[in-house]
C-alpha cells in the first residue's frame, strides 16, 4: 500500500478522498491478521500518518469493528 501511495505522489496525484475499495479491503485483512496496533505502528514508521485516506480507512476498520481491531 505504501508503494502505491508513493507512486501516486510521484505521478502527481495530489487529491483523493478515499482509498480504492480493494486497497481498503486489503488493509482490513492485514488488520485482522496482524492487529490494529501493528498496522498503526507501521503507518507511523513509514510516515504515512498524514495520508488522510489511509487514516480514514483505518478509522473505518475501527468503527466497523473489523476482526483484529482490538489487538
Amino acid at each position: 500500500m505504501a508503494e502505491i501511495l508513493d507512486q501516486a505522489e510521484e505521478d502527481g496525484v495530489e487529491y483523493f478522498v478515499k482509498m480504492p475499495f480493494w486497497i481498503e479491503d486489503t488493509l482490513h485483512n492485514l488488520i485482522s491478521l496482524n492487529g490494529l496496533k501493528t498496522i498503526q505502528r507501521l503507518a507511523k514508521e513509514m510516515e504515512l500518518e498524514d495520508c488522510k485516506p489511509l487514516m480514514s480507512a483505518i478509522d473505518k476498520a475501527i468503527t466497523s469493528k473489523v476482526e483484529g481491531y482490538q489487538q
